[in-house]
């Protein structure tokens, strides 16, 4: 009830700022609105905000050619964001706090209102890429590959090898530097179970027939002296021996040795961890190598907006079972045992 409340005030106050600065767009970007990221971002937004891929051009070149003034938008900073905040975290807690809350904020909103939000997002979008230009990385291996969702129409299951299974936990409230509840989530990741008639590799682990694990990212395992990366079996173990990760959301899909193989490569490739190239980063990058509806996990990846994306494609799951393996892993290549 209390963030309802603060939600609601938070709306009132933007609705009078746009209301005295609905046309006022006249600050430059000064070079933000870089065209390449912002086509890399656009399915992003898109599915967060629910525009049409036009409307959201449509947005861009208006940002791109005028941006918002200055006054506009430390009158918005005011109202959502008090507090000092330096400039990257500022932006990064803006996008989090506002991938969160955005249906909250939105809803109530009359429609001329709503578009100045979807582009005041799209704006603090640009701009946090445009301040890391190393973190567009997520957005280069989360493009969408048309080609590898056509394939997957009409598979034969005599070339299924495997299931493959998106995971998702929404759950851990805190607050970032802005003073606001950011939900970025707690964890995301990619199980396998081997449904063929022989072993499967999956990274750089063999599964037998009827059996399989999982695999995700971290950067703060103890076990593993805090190894930035890749890690099997953990999700695994905390599931089915410590009840952990509840709620989880997931998606599932048949996938084939082609299939597979482009999975491995994502893997292999993908084996690090950082704020932004994190776990929901590296588990929505997985699945959409293997084909699978596309999910997106944010403008900036969070498992709270990967969580709530799988749950907007149909036959998502909730709490579905997650394959046991209890012989945990780290490194993609050549993976180093270790105890849990």
């Amino acid at each position: 009830m209390f963030k309802q409340r603060k939600i609601t005030a938070c709306i009132l106050s933007i609705i009078m700022i746009f209301a005295l600065a609905a046309t006022a767009f006249a600050h430059d970007l000064d070079g933000y609105a870089d065209r390449n990221v912002y086509d890399m971002l656009e399915i992003h937004y898109t599915i967060l905000t629910g525009l049409e891929a036009d409307v959201a051009d449509t947005y861009y070149e208006e940002i791109s050619n005028n941006g918002f003034t200055n006054e506009q938008l430390d009158s918005i900073d005011k109202v959502l964001y008090p507090g000092n905040l330096d400039s990257l975290s500022a932006t990064y807690d803006k996008l989090a706090y506002l991938q969160d809350n955005y249906s909250e904020l939105t809803s109530y909103m009359p429609q001329d209102k709503k578009i100045l939000i979807d582009k005041y997002i799209m704006y603090l979008g640009l701009l946090y890429y445009y301040e890391n230009p190393r973190q567009s990385e997520y957005l280069k291996m989360n493009e969408m590959d048309e080609s590898i969702q056509r394939n997957q129409v009409g598979k034969a299951a005599a070339n299924i090898v495997g299931k493959l299974t998106i995971f998702a936990d929404p759950s851990t409230r805190g607050v970032g530097s802005s003073g606001h509840e950011i939900n970025l989530g707690k964890h995301a990741w990619i199980s396998f179970e081997n449904t063929s008639s022989g072993y499967q590799r999956l990274g750089g682990l063999d599964y037998y027939q009827g059996t399989g694990g999982t695999v995700g990212t971290y950067g703060n395992l103890p076990e593993t002296n805090n190894y930035k990366g890749v890690h099997y079996n953990v999700e695994s173990v905390k599931v089915n021996d410590h009840s952990m990760y509840l709620p989880r959301y997931s998606l599932s899909v048949q996938i084939t040795a082609d299939d597979l193989s482009r999975i491995n490569q994502t893997i292999t490739y993908n084996d690090t961890w950082t704020k932004v190239n994190n776990c929901s980063w590296f588990a929505a990058a997985v699945w959409n190598a293997s084909g699978g509806k596309y999910v997106s996990a944010g403008v900036i990846p969070t498992p709270k907006t990967l969580a709530d994306n799988i749950k907007k494609i149909s036959g998502y799951d909730t709490n579905a079972e997650v394959p046991y393996c209890d012989i945990t892993y780290y490194k993609a290549k050549n993976p180093v045992k270790f105890t849990l």
